[in-house]
């Protein structure tokens, strides 16, 4: 079964931060709350790091989905990121 629409906010700091959190009034809100970051850093000027986090914090009484959700979301949380990076490459080529 696919999830429910969602939609984030998104934060924009140019050239350097992404950051997006779960909007309000959305049927997500109900379960948890969210927040994602891309934070880039130029090391060279060929080179930039990119940092990818997210962050879940479910609501009473679903804390218990946390333990048994960690290990399928990290693993689409990989997926998005070699999805991304493949993009990136892709994009300097």
């Amino acid at each position: 079964m696919p999830p429910a629409p969602d939609r984030e906010d998104f934060t924009l700091e140019k050239w350097s931060r992404l950051t997006f959190i779960g909007a309000p009034r959305q049927p997500g809100r109900l379960v948890f709350d969210f927040v994602g970051t891309f934070e880039c850093t130029l090391l060279d000027s060929q080179t930039t790091q990119v940092t990818h986090a997210y962050e879940f914090e479910f609501r009473k009484p679903f804390r218990w989905l946390e333990r048994r959700l960690s290990v399928p979301l990290a693993d689409e949380i990989n997926q998005e990121v070699t999805r991304l990076s493949d993009l990136l490459t892709k994009h300097q080529s």
